[in-house]
């Protein structure tokens, strides 16, 4: 199904949405901790640093991708008004 907002269209969330949302904040989260337990046992420095690289990229492209399910959820649960006036044009 779709919602329809004044800007446009927006699918409706499903079960699938929610368990695909489950799966993927473990597959980060074990992979962090499989990063941080190499980098506890690596002793060369450039594979640390190697390993931070890495971190800091699953880091910062969790980052961008988390508010998604989060926008999806309020935007799902507000009415279906304007959210924000701009310039006194609703």
């Amino acid at each position: 199904g779709m919602i329809v907002y004044y800007w446009g269209f927006f699918a409706k969330k499903a079960i699938l949405f929610d368990v695909y949302s489950l799966l993927s904040s473990f597959s980060v989260i074990y992979g962090s901790i499989l990063l941080y337990q190499s980098y506890q046992q690596t002793e060369q420095a450039f594979q640390k640093q190697r390993i931070l690289y890495v971190f800091f990229g699953i880091y910062s492209s969790t980052n961008i991708s988390t508010p998604s399910p989060t926008c999806i959820f309020f935007l799902q649960s507000t009415p279906q008004k304007p959210l924000l006036t701009h310039h006194g044009v609703r």
